[in-house]
């Protein structure tokens, strides 16, 4: 297979294991099979759908498209889990406290 996405494997790999995570564990929580994973990690193939690298990058906190981003040459694209548990409890928040979240973000920036 070729070199890119050896390289683009070897990114998923170091990623889940800086997480701690098995393979088997990190395919179960990916909702994928280990082969599969497998197969990412190593380079082996690279007729994945695009469901499958979607599920592998938002386990590891990448933007959708980051590992063709990688294959490309390029770099993968990194959420802030933070910010991302903030954008999924937005919708759920009435209007005064988003409006109380963003006044104290701008309290503490302020001294920044």
């Amino acid at each position: 297979m070729s070199e890119d996405w050896r390289r683009a494997g070897n990114k998923v790999r170091t990623a889940r294991t800086r997480a701690g995570l098995t393979r088997q564990a990190f395919a179960a929580a990916c909702g994928i099979g280990k082969r599969t994973l497998e197969d990412v990690e190593t380079g082996a193939r690279d007729n994945f759908s695009d469901d499958t690298l979607d599920r592998i990058e938002g386990e590891l906190g990448w933007a959708e498209g980051s590992i063709r981003r990688i294959v490309e040459g390029r770099r993968e694209i990194r959420y802030d889990t933070q910010l991302r548990r903030l954008t999924d409890l937005w919708p759920r928040l009435d209007s005064s406290t988003r409006t109380m979240l963003v006044e104290l973000a701008e309290r503490v920036t302020r001294d920044i």
